[in-house]
């Protein structure tokens, strides 16, 4: 369940799994749940995040005939509907692992496991190799330890 409390009114959304192995999101309102975006047993579509700026979620997901790899795109749950963040510019391997700031909530950076990690930066101040700051490796992943607003 993952709970969104940016603005005054509070915004809960949920996630099950049916009998057959179908995924749902699901909108908690005040006395139902309100289904905003699954997917089939042979698709993926997993909320990872919330968007403080516009009230979305930011979901890892290959639903759709034309997305064969997992990629990472934002729900709007009023309305169900999904925009494009990130995917494999190669368009070859999936979406491992997003890593987005809750302080300054932007994504940080997408990890692509192709032969080895690869790590697409989306900001500067994360990147290691630019910032200069400390960093350490944890499960073969680049990661600095302090992140700034």
């Amino acid at each position: 369940m993952f709970r969104h409390s940016g603005c005054n009114v509070c915004q809960y959304l949920a996630s099950r799994t049916d009998e057959k192995g179908s995924k749902e999101v699901v909108r908690l309102d005040s006395e139902r749940m309100v289904p905003v975006y699954s997917c089939t047993v042979f698709e993926e579509c997993a909320p990872i995040h919330f968007n403080q700026v516009d009230r979305s979620i930011y979901v890892a997901t290959n639903k759709g005939q034309n997305t064969n790899v997992i990629e990472l795109d934002l729900l709007d749950p009023q309305t169900g509907q999904t925009s494009l963040v990130e995917k494999d510019p190669k368009n070859s391997v999936d979406l491992q692992k997003a890593f987005l700031s809750d302080v300054a909530d932007r994504l940080l950076a997408i990890v692509y496991d192709d032969d080895r990690k690869r790590i697409s930066w989306k900001d500067r101040h994360s990147n290691p190799t630019a910032s200069g700051y400390r960093t350490n490796r944890l499960d073969g992943v680049l990661f600095r330890f302090a992140c700034q607003g």
